[in-house]
């Protein structure tokens, strides 16, 4: 788990309009969304913002595995 996970989630949603332009926002809110234990639609729905501005950078899917793993917190199913 990240420690404070929430402080860094309000500060990278608050500088998004600058920072998303980066793609290593999105692996970021990523890392956190599975700290927090986002549901699985909200962290979808961010994942494929940051695809579809940077489909070539591979660390997005590497944290999509992540947090769809069981031992993350996701499930098989």
């Amino acid at each position: 788990m990240l420690p404070n996970a929430e402080r860094a989630r309000t500060y990278l949603e608050a500088q998004k309009n600058v920072a998303a332009q980066d793609p290593r926002w999105y692996e970021m809110m990523a890392q956190i969304a599975s700290a927090q234990g986002w549901p699985r639609p909200r962290f979808a729905q961010m994942i494929e913002e940051g695809l579809d501005q940077a489909p070539e950078y591979y660390p997005i899917y590497f944290a999509a595995v992540d947090y769809l793993s069981p031992g993350s917190g996701g499930s098989s199913a």
